[in-house]
């Protein structure tokens, strides 16, 4: 599974927007309507996910979809978490390991 696949239903998860209407060009605040916290959220998800720590200064307000999976192939030191072993639940759960 992609880095965009992965943000995608993330945010449809959490934030309930339809993975169609995501596109790589939106930027999570302006065109999503993300909130800090929420786009906070986003960012801890995937950093969790691909166990990497993103640098704070590139994670601006006008951050798109694009930038944001650019950042975690850039930072990426260990090889993509293997997605059959996921299952996205809900705010208070991020993701659980099955098995």
């Amino acid at each position: 599974m992609t880095t965009f696949t992965h943000i995608c239903r993330y945010i449809n998860q959490q934030f309930t927007l339809p993975i169609s209407g995501i596109k790589s060009y939106h930027c999570l605040q302006t065109d999503l309507g993300l909130n800090d916290i929420e786009v906070t959220e986003v960012v801890v998800f995937l950093e969790l996910l691909y166990g990497l720590t993103l640098p704070d200064e590139h994670l601006t307000p006008a951050l798109s979809v694009k930038q944001l999976c650019t950042l975690i192939e850039q930072h990426k030191d260990y090889p993509q978490a293997d997605s059959a072993f996921l299952i996205y639940r809900n705010p208070r759960h991020v993701f659980a390991k099955v098995g």
